[in-house]
């Protein structure tokens, strides 16, 4: 059976071929993995034909890294697409070589196929952050005849390029000189490459763009101007965008807070926290714990948060008290500090290492040792170990103190 079909495939008699293996299959006779692999090779073979033996394969177990990639590039030549895409697509979540070894074929032989199959390869390259490969196939597809990228091909270019300005600036000229119609993925793509590399003020050129072309900003067009507003610290500009997110009741998740909490902190704006916590009620979200937590990290009047907190009725956790902690620390208010850790103590809500350590800094730097005893003798009863340089910066502290004492008596 394995010699008929050999002898089949050798003179690439597909009708001959295909029969005598459903035969070795239907009956279980094993034929020689050498020879599956060159299946979709024989000639003339029909689109149902080959996707009943791929699917055959796969059943039995029998389909090699030779056997995917042969069927692969036969879909692509057949002009397959969908059925191409999906196969890929399924492929790139395993380990195997397989995607790569259609990359490169595709790469040396030129081969022409539908751009649809380059959005899944750039996907596929760019998780695995392989974004010098992923230009020199913008730049193939550029430089070909066959080719015109799209902008779903700038748009998963672009999100690769995010870190790397001259990819993302190569592709945005391709844009401009072909004329592609922008759309608010593409600025919001491009803001971002610009945003992660300093280039502020064509983040706000952009953004001043897309408004006067009549696209409607949303909460990633928001989220990356906000970032940008806070490097250069441009709070008229900032202030701006925050009154049109108000004024057009953009509903705010959380990397838009997070962005704008950034914002107000780096440029020290007018707008408040307490604006944003009743612009956030009047658009129907409720900020939650995490929002506050995130609040606390940046926010120079940790009251502000606090007092939301009680009126709200959120309940309290360990994070938004070790927040609370560290922002009374950064403001100088360790009496607070102290204040928010008793408060933990007496609602019996956990403490971890973070608690502990935060407050035996604020403990030093205000001298009151006894308390930090305390404070170390409750995390040995929480089975904390605190950390060597807390330890070491209030033990210092200590003996400093007890020293002055000291001296003052002599």
């Amino acid at each position: 059976m394995q010699s008929q079909f050999d002898v089949a495939l050798e003179r690439r008699v597909t009708d001959e071929a295909l029969r005598f293996f459903w035969k070795a299959n239907s009956e279980k006779i094993q034929i020689a993995q050498s020879s599956l692999d060159n299946i979709f090779l024989l000639p003339g073979i029909t689109v149902k034909d080959a996707k009943n033996v791929y699917d055959a394969l796969k059943t039995t177990g029998t389909s090699s890294n030779a056997i995917k990639k042969n069927y692969l590039l036969y879909l692509l030549n057949n002009k397959q697409i969908k059925d191409a895409i999906t196969v890929f697509d399924d492929e790139s979540k395993l380990l195997s070589n397989v995607c790569n070894e259609v990359y490169e074929h595709i790469m040396s032989s030129r081969m022409v196929i539908d751009t649809k199959f380059f959005v899944s390869i750039i996907k596929w390259l760019g998780a695995r952050s392989r974004v010098d490969d992923i230009m020199a196939l913008f730049k193939f597809m550029v430089e070909s005849h066959d080719y015109k990228p799209d902008k779903a091909i700038c748009a998963v270019s672009l999100l690769a390029f995010e870190k790397h300005l001259s990819y993302g600036l190569f592709v945005n000229d391709y844009m401009t000189r072909n004329a592609i119609k922008m759309n608010v993925n593409l600025y919001n793509l491009l803001m971002k490459v610009l945003e992660r590399n300093n280039q502020t003020n064509q983040v706000k050129h952009l953004y001043e763009e897309m408004v006067s072309c009549g696209i409607m900003p949303n909460r990633i067009t928001y989220t990356v101007v906000l970032g940008a507003c806070a490097e250069s610290k441009d709070s008229q500009f900032g202030d701006q965008v925050l009154k049109h997110i108000k004024d057009c009741m953009i509903k705010m998740d959380l990397d838009l807070w997070c962005s704008t909490i950034k914002y107000l902190n780096a440029c020290d704006s007018h707008l408040v926290l307490a604006d944003l916590f009743d612009h956030m009620i009047d658009v129907r979200v409720q900020p939650n714990i995490n929002t506050c937590v995130l609040a606390l990290a940046y926010c120079s009047n940790p009251d502000q948060i606090v007092d939301y907190v009680k009126r709200s009725g959120i309940s309290e956790d360990t994070s938004l008290y070790n927040m609370l902690i560290q922002a009374y620390g950064a403001t100088n208010r360790i009496e607070k500090a102290i204040e928010a850790f008793q408060s933990m103590l007496k609602k019996n809500i956990p403490r971890d290492v973070f608690t502990y350590n935060k407050m035996l800094t604020a403990c030093a730097e205000c001298q009151d040792f006894s308390l930090g005893l305390v404070i170390i003798q409750v995390a040995e009863q929480d089975s904390i170990i605190i950390d060597d340089a807390a330890l070491t910066e209030f033990y210092a502290a200590r003996v400093k103190h007890i020293k002055a004492e000291q001296c003052d008596k002599k």
